[in-house]
Formats: structure tokens, C-alpha cells, sequence
């Protein structure tokens, strides 16, 4: 009878035991459920408990939003926009109902701008130069500028970067190249100097060098601040101008090298393909240069050696791209490199609808911007022959442009990566081509993005203020205006020509 009452005892202490578990788990998982309501992320509208919390996790994930699109690849952008609007929305209303109505009105206004981004399209650079001048002008006259920061009982707002070289610019950038390329018909190349990713081999030790700044980089360096273009077009060229290699052999004092590891900042930067016809490649010997092949393939970027097509499959077909190594005769008139013209044949043959013709020139003769008499004829020779564009490189700084025959010739925009560069400026190029209904290549409207060192890394960065565009954008004018070769056919360009985003605040 005893045991029968302790068994009977313990059942219902088991059972009380289990009854407070449950409802202590209940309890426990409402309380969970509460907290991440309070600073979720929804879009449904329902009742939801908003709060100061919730409102300054708005304002974060726009600044995150912002540094994401102007400094990496975000396909999603839109979906990311959207839902960001609607969140931006809720909070207002809730800075509205406690009584907030300065931080209310700043962030109704994020929201209103991010819808008509997203509704509106940029259609040309005149066009986004306006509204995005707008839009960082009204930011930051919305900003409440005079509400207290110190109060613990408002919401943290985030001040939005509202320089006309910063990250709201850059954002907005990427977005517009981002429209552009998702256009059915049409694909966008982007073009730019030398890269010269890496140091000498005593020059790697210091702080200063590019080893350090990569590996101290808050961002993709030294790409990061051109994602906003090359992370967002079709296909982007460049001329590598220093092995990546491993070897400590140099042939020359001074010679700069770059680690194998650095073929993936090229890829992660934006950077598809690239010549190595470079004779500085070879500045570590034969090794030095197959190591640099090697990376770049196991990276995944492609490239053009000496007289060799890479072809790259865009969405409009075959790109074909072909790089050479050319000593510059000075002041010849009969000048003659023929092999252009088999190598072009012999890529449309193959199937390419776009040829791009890439010369390293060996230039001792020339002025600064001025291009020599071989140079011209033989970019010309490419152009007759069939090139789609021509692109040259090996001078540190800029040379004039030409449109021959409709043709763009590109004779050398510079150093586009080189911490030691003697002329910090710079520039990408970009054109649009579209395909005509018999399958050939047809050139769309050109975008000239002015790109500088910056004084904090030394990584190119571009450069919109409308100052500063508008004086690049005149020498780069003037130079091309009065090219003394004297050869005739070609247009000079002028600023008409080209076309730049220029922000005025």
C-alpha cells in the first residue's frame, strides 16, 4: 500500500514536472519570437512591433546596400531596393509616431528615391549626371542636420555619403551600368591601360608597397573603387605589364613582379581579359611568364600573348582579341605590319563578330600624346583590315584619340594600376555595340570614365566632379584635336565625342 502511494506521488510530481517544462518552453519561445519581430526584416505590412531598434537596422542596411553595390557585384539589386523602400517606410512611420518627424521625413525621402530608381531608368550620362546630382543635393538638405545626436531616445540615422566621387555615386553608377548591360541587343567593352599588380623584390617588404596595401585592403583592392564599371559590363581589357610569378630571378634591376595569387584580383576586380605581349613579362625569364599563364588560367581570365586570339564568348557571340608587340619605327612613312590582317581574317572566319586589336608599342621617339607616324599607320592597317577597335598601350601616360573610319583608336589611356605611376591620371573607356540584322558589328555610344590615384592607396578611382572631369576632359580633347601626323581620314575628337558623368552639387 506504501510503495502504490509513492508511485502514486511520483507520477504526479512527473507530471507537474512536465506541465511547467512545456509551458516554461512555450514561454521561452514567444519571448525568442518577440525579440526577432521587433528587428526583423518583413514585407508584408502586418501588425508588427516597430521600433527604435528597428529603425536604426534600416538605416544600416541602406549604408550596407550602398557599399555593396559600389564595391562589389550584386545581380539582385533590385529585389534588394524593393524590400529595402518598403522597410524604410515602416520605419518612418514609426520615427513619425514617436514624434520624430525630422528623422520620419529623411527617411520617407530614402524610400521615394530608391523607388523612382528602380521605376525610372537612367536612359543616357546626361540623364544620370542630373538626377543623381539631384539626388545627393536633396539627401543631404533632408538630412536633420540640426536634430540632437546626443539624445539616447531617438533613432541613429545614417549620413549618407553624398560626395560627388562617393559611394551613393558609385552605387547609383553600378546600377545604371547594370540597365545598360541587361539590354537585349547590346554589349558593353570596357578598355584601360597597364596593370602593373605587384613590387620589386625589395620593394615588397615595405608598407608601402603593393603587397602591403593588398593585403591591408578593407576592400577588393586595387579594383574596388572601378567595380562600379567593370563589375557591371560586358567584357573589360587591359595590358598586364609584370609577370605574376614566383620566381626571384629577375633579368633586370628594378623589374616588378606580382605573386601568382594577384591573377584573382584581376578576375574579382572585373578584369576579363588581358594581352601579354608586354616585353616586361619576360623580366623573370620564360618561367616567370608561363607562371603568369598559369595563374591566369586557374583564375579564370583570359588572355592574348604575342600574335595569339583569345577569344571570349559574349552574349552577342565571339569576341576575338589579339595583342602584339610592336618596336616603333619613328618616323616612317612605308611602315608595314601585315599580320593583323591574317590574324583579323582569320578570327571572323572562326566565327568572331567583334575584333579588337591590341598593339604594345616600344615608344622612344614620340611626344608625351602625340602618336608616332608607325604607330598611326599601323592601327589604321588593323582598322582597314577589319579590327572593331584598337586598343594601344606601353607609355605611363595618356595619348591622344582618333575615330577613323568610325572606328575608335585608343593609342594609350595610361597607367591604369601602378602605385609608382609618374602621371596619376587615367582613364577607362567604354563603348556599346550592338549587332545590325546581317550579323555585323555595329559601334553604340562611348563613355569616358577619368580615373586618378587616389591619395589614400594609390588605387585608381573615378572621378565624376564636374570641375575636374571638365579640365580632364579638355586636355584629353586638345591633344587629340592636334595630332601633327598629318595623315589624313581621321576625325579628331572633341568633347562632343566624349561623352562623360559629370556631378554638379
Amino acid at each position: 500500500m506504501r510503495s502504490k502511494l509513492i508511485s502514486i506521488i511520483l507520477c504526479i510530481v512527473v507530471l507537474a514536472g512536465t506541465v511547467f517544462l512545456v509551458r516554461f518552453s512555450m514561454t521561452h519561445d514567444f519571448s525568442e519570437k518577440k525579440t526577432e519581430e521587433e528587428t526583423s526584416v518583413t514585407l508584408s505590412g502586418e501588425s508588427e512591433a516597430y521600433t527604435k531598434a528597428y529603425a536604426e537596422q534600416c538605416g544600416y542596411d541602406l549604408e550596407d546596400l550602398i557599399v555593396r553595390l559600389a564595391y562589389q557585384e550584386d545581380k539582385e539589386y533590385q529585389e534588394a531596393m524593393s524590400e529595402l523602400a518598403e522597410r524604410l517606410d515602416n520605419a518612418a512611420e514609426y520615427l513619425k509616431s514617436d514624434e520624430d518627424f525630422a528623422g520620419a521625413t529623411y527617411y520617407a525621402r530614402l524610400a521615394g528615391i530608391l523607388r523612382d530608381v528602380l521605376s525610372t531608368p537612367f536612359t543616357d550620362n546626361a540623364s544620370f549626371s542630373t538626377r543623381v546630382s539631384a539626388m545627393l543635393t536633396e539627401i543631404e538638405n533632408t538630412y536633420p542636420a540640426d536634430r540632437p545626436e546626443n539624445d539616447e531616445t531617438l533613432a541613429h540615422l545614417p549620413k549618407l555619403d553624398t560626395d560627388a566621387n562617393g559611394k551613393l555615386t558609385l552605387a547609383m553608377l553600378s546600377v545604371y551600368n547594370r540597365q545598360k548591360k541587361d539590354q537585349a541587343n547590346t554589349l558593353v567593352l570596357t578598355f584601360g591601360g597597364n596593370l602593373v599588380l605587384g613590387d620589386t623584390l625589395l620593394g615588397a617588404e615595405n608598407d608601402s608597397s603593393f603587397k602591403a596595401k593588398q593585403e591591408n585592403a578593407l576592400y577588393a583592392f586595387p579594383f574596388y573603387g572601378l567595380s562600379s564599371v567593370l563589375l557591371n559590363d560586358d567584357v573589360s581589357f587591359a595590358n598586364l605589364k609584370a609577370p605574376l610569378t614566383t620566381s626571384i630571378t629577375a633579368r633586370k634591376d628594378g623589374a616588378v613582379k606580382g605573386l601568382p595569387a594577384y591573377a584573382a584580383l584581376l578576375k574579382n576586380g572585373g578584369m576579363d581579359v588581358v594581352s601579354l605581349s608586354d616585353g616586361n613579362l619576360l623580366n623573370y625569364g620564360e618561367n616567370g611568364k608561363t607562371d603568369t599563364k598559369n595563374a591566369l588560367s586557374t583564375s579564370g581570365v583570359l588572355y592574348s600573348d604575342e600574335g595569339t586570339v583569345c577569344y571570349y564568348p559574349s552574349k552577342l557571340g565571339k569576341v576575338a582579341y589579339i595583342s602584339y608587340d610592336i618596336t616603333d619605327e619613328c618616323k616612317r612613312t612605308d611602315y608595314t605590319f601585315d599580320a593583323p590582317k591574317t590574324d583579323i581574317a582569320a578570327a571572323k572566319a572562326d566565327g568572331a563578330v567583334f575584333v579588337i586589336v591590341h598593339f604594345n608599342w616600344i615608344t622612344t621617339c614620340n611626344d608625351d600624346w602625340d602618336p608616332s607616324m608607325t604607330q598611326a599607320l599601323t592601327a589604321k592597317s588593323a582598322v582597314d583590315n577589319g579590327a572593331n577597335f584598337v586598343l594601344g598601350t606601353y607609355p605611363g601616360a595618356i595619348m591622344a584619340l582618333e575615330q577613323y573610319n568610325g572606328v575608335s583608336i585608343l593609342y594609350s589611356p595610361g597607367d591604369l594600376v601602378n602605385l609608382n605611376a609618374q602621371d596619376s591620371r587615367t582613364f577607362l573607356y567604354q563603348q556599346s555595340f550592338s549587332l545590325s540584322a546581317n550579323g555585323k558589328a555595329v559601334p553604340g555610344e562611348i563613355t569616358l570614365y577619368p580615373v586618378a590615384a587616389s591619395a589614400e592607396d594609390g588605387s585608381p578611382r573615378l572621378n565624376f566632379a564636374a570641375a575636374s572631369v571638365d579640365t580632364f576632359v579638355n586636355d584629353l580633347a586638345s591633344y587629340s584635336r592636334t595630332m601633327r601626323r598629318g595623315l589624313g581620314k581621321q576625325t579628331a575628337f572633341t568633347k562632343e565625342h566624349l561623352h562623360v558623368i559629370s556631378i554638379t552639387k
